[in-house]
């Protein structure tokens, strides 16, 4: 079966899937967090399931976790989410702080629903876009501003008197 995923299942109180040759719904399984908020930047990431795979002043990708020793037996770590707190801080002086908590479920066969919520300081204005199972794309939040509208995006047609 050149090309395709063989996988069983396996019952044991929940489903779960398992895959020859790599874990499955790997990609869809992380969420990517970016900062589009001007004058602002990603200061720490604190996660109480899941974990950070990489982490910059602009972006943050995390993921959840699960299995990761699958293959070596050590099943373990069976954590099925990613709930991680994400904080803001004034790219000038590091005075003002805003914190966001990101959370996205599990990732079987469909996509994980993804949920953002301030913690403290102001409001977050985000946009979201769950991953995709089928297509193994990461879930992605971007922050745009802070209790504010944020500049809308340049492809999106101006409206009449703007």
């Amino acid at each position: 079966m050149k090309g395709k995923a063989l996988c069983s299942v396996l019952l044991a109180g929940s489903l779960m899937l398992l895959c020859a040759g790599g874990a499955m719904a790997q990609n869809c399984n992380k969420l990517e967090v970016l900062n589009k908020a001007d004058s602002w930047l990603i200061k720490k990431v604190d996660c109480e399931t899941g974990k950070v795979l990489s982490s910059n002043r602009d972006k943050v990708v995390l993921h959840d976790g699960y299995c990761k020793d699958c293959w070596s037996g050590n099943q373990q770590n069976t954590t099925h989410r990613i709930d991680c707190t994400v904080t803001f801080v004034g790219e000038e002086s590091e005075t003002g702080k805003n914190e966001v908590r990101v959370t996205q479920n599990y990732c079987a066969l469909k996509a994980g629903n993804i949920h953002v919520r301030q913690v403290s300081g102001l409001p977050p204005t985000y946009t979201s876009k769950e991953g995709s199972f089928r297509n193994k794309r990461a879930g992605k939040v971007e922050i745009l501003g802070w209790g504010e509208n944020p500049k809308p995006p340049d492809w999106l047609p101006k409206l009449p008197g703007q």
